[in-house]
This record gives structure tokens, sequence and C-alpha cells, in this order.
């Protein structure tokens, strides 16, 4: 089991659109 931040287990498409979500929800935020 991986305890890193990176899970190698993401593909490359997944963890493009978890960025994008993860982008949404700061930029809430920030407002």
């Amino acid at each position: 089991r991986y305890h890193t931040q990176c899970d190698p287990r993401l593909n490359a498409k997944q963890a493009l659109e978890l960025s994008f979500m993860l982008s949404d929800i700061l930029a809430k935020y920030v407002k």
C-alpha cells in the first residue's frame, strides 16, 4: 500500500480531472 501523495494507480486523465476539481474548489475559497 502506498502512502505517498502521488498514487501510481492514478492515470494521467484521472490526475488531470482531479487537478481541475481542486482548482475549482480553491477558486471558490480564494474569492
